[in-house]
């Protein structure tokens, strides 16, 4: 092989890892960024209300990783998960919204009434909300220690595919942590959609890991 085309080869394999980098470190942001902004919530010992905040911006870390998946994957399954993704979870952050802003609305007449009568009660913590609480820094404890310890391929399809199994966990140990300590029906019944969702996105992740492990 003449020199030319050997330094030729060499460039666009240095090239071609470098974008892949990119990619890699794309993802990991996405992720590493959602992370920073739930450790950082307030929580209120309101379980409904902090569950629906955390899972918004949980929902966003998927989001902005399949997003990063659509511009730069090559499978096919992994496309469309990720696109699945991305019409699916804004359905549930708007819902999610909805519910605080009508419990926003409910507490602030709440209020009212009970200024008027010179009453202006506040919102004790509760047992089950500090409880929660609880539950859900083990839950981030834990994302964040498999994030960090992450073995990222360059490989955006395996790396999407195996970053997104850990993901939907941590989301159905939220969501069972909402079906346990949650009061508010409706808010319940979309965790417990969302631990279907994604168990199912799991098993599709997985099985098609299973399959390009090799």
């Amino acid at each position: 092989m003449k020199p030319k085309i050997i330094f030729t080869s060499i460039f666009v394999a240095l090239a071609l890892y470098h974008v892949f980098a990119f990619v890699a470190d794309d993802l990991h942001q996405s992720m590493s960024k959602m992370m920073q902004k739930m450790k950082s919530m307030k929580m209120t010992a309101d379980v409904d209300k902090d569950f629906a905040n955390m899972m918004i911006e949980h929902h966003q870390g998927a989001i902005n990783a399949a997003n990063v998946v659509l511009k730069s994957g090559k499978d096919p399954k992994i496309n469309a998960i990720a696109k699945k993704i991305v019409a699916e979870q804004p359905k549930d952050q708007q819902n999610l919204r909805l519910h605080i802003s009508a419990e926003h609305k409910t507490n602030a007449e709440k209020g009212s009434k009970h200024a008027a009568h010179g009453n202006n009660p506040t919102s004790a913590p509760t047992s089950k909300g500090n409880q929660f609480t609880d539950e859900m820094k083990n839950i981030l404890n834990q994302m964040d220690l498999k994030m960090t310890n992450m073995n990222m391929t360059a490989n955006v399809d395996h790396d999407f595919a195996s970053m997104m199994i850990d993901h939907h966990k941590a989301a159905i140990d939220m969501a069972k942590a909402e079906t346990k300590y949650g009061k508010v029906t409706e808010v319940k019944s979309l965790a417990t959609k969302i631990m279907s969702d994604s168990q199912k996105e799991i098993s599709e992740l997985q099985k098609w890991m299973n399959g390009h492990n090799n």
